[in-house]
């Protein structure tokens, strides 16, 4: 069995991801404006909605804002992320939109970043970035021939 082949991979804000968040604050506030409209709330209550949209917004988008950039590393082994030295357990696929894909890289033990990967970013390492992400990490046993 061959390893998927070793790839870099820029990563950073999109602004698809950006208009896909902004859409699902937009909708969080027009869901809070047809509650206002349709039920008699008292001023309490329309702070409460409201500061709870502004929070998922800001929270929206500090993580849009937060999201690392630079390049991520496949050397056909290991992985590494951006503008980081260390190397990543490897990469966690949490949603995937077949030209878009939001992983988490793995550390030793703990969870590492988010990234957004996008294929617009780089259309002609796409499929390769693909086959880095699904595939399994050859092991050193592997590498050296010798039977697992």
């Amino acid at each position: 069995m061959h390893s998927a082949p070793s790839v870099t991979y820029p990563v950073g804000r999109s602004r698809f991801l950006g208009g896909l968040l902004a859409v699902f604050v937009l909708t969080g506030v027009a869901a809070g404006v047809m509650v206002w409209q349709r039920t008699p709330l008292n001023g309490w209550q329309v702070f409460i909605v409201g500061a709870v949209t502004l929070l998922a917004g800001l929270g929206a988008g500090f993580f849009w804002r937060t999201l690392p950039q630079g390049d991520l590393r496949w050397d056909g082994h290991r992985w590494e992320g951006p503008g980081a030295a260390t190397r990543t357990a490897g990469v966690h696929v949490h949603l995937d939109l077949q030209r878009h894909l939001l992983v988490r890289l793995q550390g030793a033990g703990d969870a590492g970043p988010w990234l957004w990967l996008s294929a617009a970013s780089r259309p002609e390492r796409w499929d390769d970035l693909r086959r880095a992400v699904y595939s399994r990490a050859m092991t050193d046993a592997k590498q050296d021939g010798a039977n697992p």
